[in-house]
């Protein structure tokens, strides 16, 4: 059962989203990791229009009760761990993500020099970076089995970062001054149960439609894993709940990325 800070969000996340299929303010896109709002200028737009059918297409064929079906049928595994590490040459990126820590700090991944100097974090991009993303509650136990055994192994190297990101699409949560409370709220001691996200728990606020197809994430009740090079690219990736054999691809994968020049 997820706990802490993190199951705090989607807890809050699950009691405003309406029980329908189509969320509202589901019919203008925004830009991705932002709130959907009504946009006349994308109105007459064909382009706009044509992407906006086919999204429509595609969330009215898959809804939240074919993603609970297919949760119970597979655990959550929606694809195997990949074995080896993904080439760099053709390597996807990873889209930009806007997310937030619990002071209201700006983080935006994947960590690049460029993103640093714009948001003044504190560290630049590492060698190797793990980010775990997690939709619903659902997927929290899930991500802790792929981090229990990253952080006991890497603890003690400075080439090596990990993102425990709450992806929340509530319209609500993600309007400013909500948002700015609920991340103080998240900050309250009172919150802390031994159990917290690893690594450094940030949230991301708004529409996750296009990362989520960026990224090939059909399933939002499901746990997902990426592991990036320095210069953002997935290298590998991984889903659900951690097996024996796909651990030991991760920690192998990491290693030979540490290798890398």
């Amino acid at each position: 059962m997820a706990s802490g800070r993190a199951g705090l969000v989607f807890h809050l996340a699950s009691r405003l989203r309406a029980p329908v299929l189509l969320r509202a303010g589901d019919l203008f896109p925004a830009e991705t990791g932002s709130v959907r709002h009504l946009n006349i200028f994308t109105i007459f737009s064909k382009e706009a229009r044509e992407k906006e059918r086919a999204r429509l297409a595609d969330e009215l064929n898959r809804g939240y009760f074919d993603d609970f079906k297919e949760l119970k049928k597979t655990g959550g595994k929606v694809a195997s761990a990949s074995q080896n590490l993904l080439p760099a040459v053709g390597a996807v990126q990873f889209p930009k993500l806007t997310t937030y820590d619990t002071r209201g700090g700006t983080v935006i991944l994947p960590i690049s020099d460029a993103a640093v100097s714009a948001t003044g974090q504190t560290s630049g991009p590492k060698q190797a970076t793990l980010v775990c993303l997690a939709f619903r509650a659902s997927a929290q136990s899930m991500i802790e089995s792929w981090t229990t055994l990253f952080r006991t192994s890497f603890h003690s190297s400075q080439n090596v970062e990990l993102f425990h990101v709450s992806v929340v699409d509530s319209w609500f949560l993600s309007l400013r001054p909500v948002k700015s409370i609920l991340l103080r709220t998240m900050r309250s001691p009172v919150l802390s149960t031994g159990s917290e996200p690893p690594g450094k728990a940030l949230y991301s606020f708004g529409d996750s439609y296009y990362f989520r197809k960026q990224l090939g994430i059909p399933n939002v009740l499901s746990g997902y894993v990426f592991l990036l090079d320095k210069k953002g690219r997935v290298r590998w990736r991984a889903s659900g709940f951690a097996t024996s054999e796909e651990l030991a691809s991760m920690i192998s994968c990491i290693e030979r990325l540490l290798e890398e020049h």
